[in-house]
């Protein structure tokens, strides 16, 4: 499994791994009105602003296929989709530790940043 970022080209594939895994589980949990805001909520339109900002990435199989998404806006996951036919196999957990591992570095090099402003010569290496 690897994640990578989602670029212009990937829109089709977010789009398509949003749509699927909400109209095939979000059904068994919201009722069909609540179904059709998150479908719409999850557009092209939104996808891609997400895309430009660079917050959107997939994750990939073994054999590089797309098989989830997740979009990060600073520290919120704002979109986490596995498609149906991969949940279960561990994708999603990979992903929730892969965004944890992204904040704590970017809580770290915040920290690191703080100490540099109060005039310590910290270089990364040695964080």
């Amino acid at each position: 499994m690897s994640i990578k970022q989602a670029v212009a080209s990937d829109l089709s594939t977010v789009k398509k791994i949003s749509a699927i895994t909400i109209s095939e589980i979000y059904p068994y949990y919201y009722p069909k009105g609540a179904v059709d805001f998150f479908l719409a909520h999850h557009s092209e339109d939104n996808i891609m602003k997400d895309i430009e900002r660079n917050r959107v990435f997939l994750c990939l199989d073994g054999s590089r296929n797309a098989v989830g998404t997740v979009t990060i806006k600073k520290n919120e996951i704002s979109r986490l989709f596995v498609l149906p036919s991969y949940q279960g196999m561990g994708y999603g957990t990979e992903i929730w530790m892969w965004n944890l591992i992204e904040l704590l570095w970017e809580i770290r090099n915040f920290y690191a940043m703080m100490l540099w402003k109060r005039d310590y010569r910290w270089k990364r290496e040695e964080l």
